[in-house]
């Protein structure tokens, strides 16, 4: 019922249990705890990366295993959890998240050049080798799943250097 696993198995049947309900609001009318926060409290930039970038890093399974999962050796990062079949991501999470992929955005020139960005598009469409394949994740950069991660890039380049001209080639 959107549960995550727990090792003593299922503390409640459901999210109509009355204890479960008890619990749910006790928590709600607490304030200043939580994960690290409210959406609402993030940089556009960030809110902008948690809905349009985490969804296809999900989607395209980026976060499974030695991929960038938690036993990656290079960029691990924070899975969601899944709450009624949707994935989900704390405040705490989408923060880690944006720190991991955020160094990998070109945000001294061009946002097109992001690593990023590259190495999920097919090399003869400009991108650079990823050691999880290049053709099983996007077909250019005119994709939607591109688009969106060149729009986030843009967007942090733009609050980084604010609307310093791109120089061609950089």
């Amino acid at each position: 019922h959107g549960g995550v696993p727990h090792l003593g198995g299922a503390v409640f049947a459901d999210r109509s249990d009355p204890a479960y309900v008890t619990l749910r609001d006790w928590i709600a009318s607490e304030e200043g705890g939580g994960e690290d926060g409210d959406v609402t409290s993030l940089r556009p930039e960030v809110r902008q990366f948690a809905s349009e970038v985490l969804p296809i890093i999900t989607s395209r399974q980026c976060m499974n295993g030695s991929c960038h999962g938690s036993s990656a050796p290079f960029t691990a990062l924070d899975p969601p959890v899944v709450l009624d079949g949707v994935p989900t991501f704390s405040v705490a999470s989408i923060r880690a998240n944006h720190a991991a992929l955020r160094p990998h955005l070109h945000l001294a020139g061009d946002p097109r050049l992001s690593r990023l960005l590259r190495k999920i598009l097919p090399l003869e469409r400009g991108g650079i080798l990823h050691r999880g394949g290049n053709d099983i994740f996007l077909r250019g950069i005119d994709d939607a799943a591109p688009g969106a991660i060149l729009r986030w890039a843009e967007a942090e380049r733009a609050a980084t250097l604010g609307d310093a001209p791109i120089v061609p080639g950089t």
